[in-house]
Order: structure tokens, then sequence, then C-alpha cells
């Protein structure tokens, strides 16, 4: 059941989804003295931290009916027409620091 709820409720045991402007956001984390990445969509970024593969290496041992629900769980979350174009993924991080895997090809 879909309902807003208070998101320090349950911490955790709650989907939280927001309309965010990431460029006032990465904005503000560089005014703060933060390098920012690009923006990511999600199905990029968790393509590129290997969700294709671990895909692949659960329905090995799956049923058929696992197999299928894993299929359909990971073009939800990643396909261009669903979850992995609508949703974006930004990273602020320290200056000293290398840039997190994830938000690039590189």
């Amino acid at each position: 059941m879909h309902a807003y709820v208070d998101v320090l409720a349950e911490p955790g045991h709650a989907d939280v989804t927001s309309h965010v402007d990431f460029a006032a956001l990465g904005g503000a984390f560089a005014e703060g003295g933060a390098h920012v990445s690009a923006l990511a969509t999600q199905g990029a970024f968790l393509n590129r931290l290997g969700a294709r593969e671990r895909v692949s290496a659960l329905k090995r041992s799956a049923s058929p009916a696992q197999a299928t629900a894993l299929d359909a769980a990971y073009a939800r979350l990643t396909g261009d027409m669903a979850m992995g174009s609508l949703f974006k993924v930004l990273c602020a991080y320290a200056p000293a620091t290398l840039e997190p895997v994830g938000l690039t090809d590189a």
C-alpha cells in the first residue's frame, strides 16, 4: 500500500521517493567544497556495479520461477522504460578521495 510516512519513523522499512533538483543539490555540494559526480541513471549505475552479472549468478541455482522473477526484478530496476531511467544517482564526495565506483564508464 502506498501512503505517506514519516521517513524517520522506521528507518529502512519504507521506500522513500522524492523529486530532487539535482542541479541545485549538486551546486550546494560543490559550494561546500565537495566533488560532485555526473548524474547517472539508476540502470547505468546498477549495471556498472555488476547487477547484470549478479542476476546471472543467482539464476544458475534458481528454479524456473525464481529465474523469471529475477529477470523481472532486474528489468524493473534497470530498464529504460522503468526505474532504470526514471531514478537517478548523484554522489558528493571529499576532494581527497577517489571518485566512487558506478558513476562513470571509466
